[in-house]
């Protein structure tokens, strides 16, 4: 079931969307002729970029503890997860009794359900 889910496997919260993306380390140089080279340093990172909502005052300081902990955590978005930690800091805007964020996800496993 879609959602966030701590360590333990418990439900967190089941608002959640993400956006896969790579996060990669490039250096860009000019080269006398003009041209550019660009080369990439190791591999590429797997990210997330996730926006969830939590429906009450401990959901949200729930999820600000495993940000502050570094607790690896898993999400789950249709027929997929991943593990990971919250790689952002998190800035909470609060919308009709829900609070709202957004961050990066760090993915350290992923897999199919």
């Amino acid at each position: 079931m879609t959602g966030l889910y701590s360590s333990t496997n418990a439900l967190i919260t089941r608002y959640v969307n993400v956006v896969p993306k790579k996060d990669t380390i490039k250096v860009e140089n000019r080269l006398l002729d003009g041209t550019f080279h660009v080369q990439t340093i190791g591999t590429s990172a797997d990210l997330l970029d996730v926006e969830l909502q939590a429906v009450s005052e401990p959901v949200r300081a729930r999820i600000d503890t495993a940000e502050a902990t570094a607790e690896e955590v898993r999400i789950i978005f249709g027929n997929r997860y991943w593990d990971g930690i919250i790689r952002t800091s998190l800035s909470w805007e609060k919308v009709a009794g829900v609070f709202r964020t957004s961050f990066e996800f760090l993915v350290i496993r992923t897999g199919m359900l």
